[in-house]
C-alpha cells in the first residue's frame, strides 16, 4: 500500500551516499560507483509501486538492488574482458 511507502526522495536522500559507498567498496573506481549507483536507483524508482514496506525494509531492498546491478556490472565486465583477450589471441589474416 502506498501509504506504508515513505515517499521516494526520502529514500533517494536517506540512502544515496550508503549505496554509493558499498558499491564503491565493490568495483574499486569512482566512475564505475557512480554509474552503477545511478543505476540503482534508476532501477528502485522503476520497481518502487512493487516495493512493500510489510516485507522488507528500504534498506534491505537498495542494497539487494545494488548488489545485483553490481553483478551485472562484473558480468558486463568479465564478457567483455573475454572478448578482448579472443580478440587479441585470434591470428592476424594474411596479406595477399
Amino acid at each position: 500500500m502506498l501509504a506504508d511507502r515513505p515517499p521516494f526522495e526520502d529514500i533517494y536522500r536517506d540512502y544515496l551516499g550508503r549505496i554509493y559507498a558499498y558499491v564503491r567498496a565493490q568495483v574499486g573506481t569512482s566512475a564505475d560507483a557512480e554509474d552503477i549507483t545511478a543505476q540503482v536507483f534508476m532501477n528502485a524508482y522503476q520497481a518502487y509501486a512493487r516495493f512493500e514496506a510489510r516485507n522488507t525494509t528500504p534498506s534491505a531492498w537498495l542494497f539487494r538492488i545494488a548488489r545485483n546491478a553490481t553483478l551485472d556490472h562484473f558480468r558486463a565486465h568479465g564478457r567483455r574482458e573475454r572478448l578482448r583477450r579472443t580478440i587479441e589471441h585470434q591470428p592476424m589474416p594474411e596479406e595477399d
